[in-house]
């Protein structure tokens, strides 16, 4: 896939989800209180980049996995920040 197909379909993609799928401006702002949520692509509008969360840390974090992967078939690295709203 060319990276203006793949442009082209993540553009779609985004363009099908519907105003009713989009975050309240209230979530936004309170959301250090749903850890489990990542709502901004920093974290929060502080930009903290940190989650709260503890089930991974030091003793464990070695035994991580990947679970999914995207190639873009193009040269050189995409480095993104994944939003998790509501486990989706």
């Amino acid at each position: 896939m060319s990276f203006r197909s793949t442009a082209l379909f993540l553009a779609t993609l985004v363009g099908s989800i519907s105003a009713a799928a989009q975050v309240p401006y209230e979530r936004l702002v309170r959301t250090d209180s749903e850890p489990h949520n990542w709502l901004h692509y920093s974290g929060n509008y502080a930009s903290h980049r940190f989650s709260a969360l503890d089930q991974i840390n030091r003793g464990n974090a070695s035994r991580l996995k990947v679970a999914w992967v995207f190639q873009s078939l193009q040269p050189g690295p995409v480095e993104v920040t994944p939003l998790v709203v509501d486990g989706i």
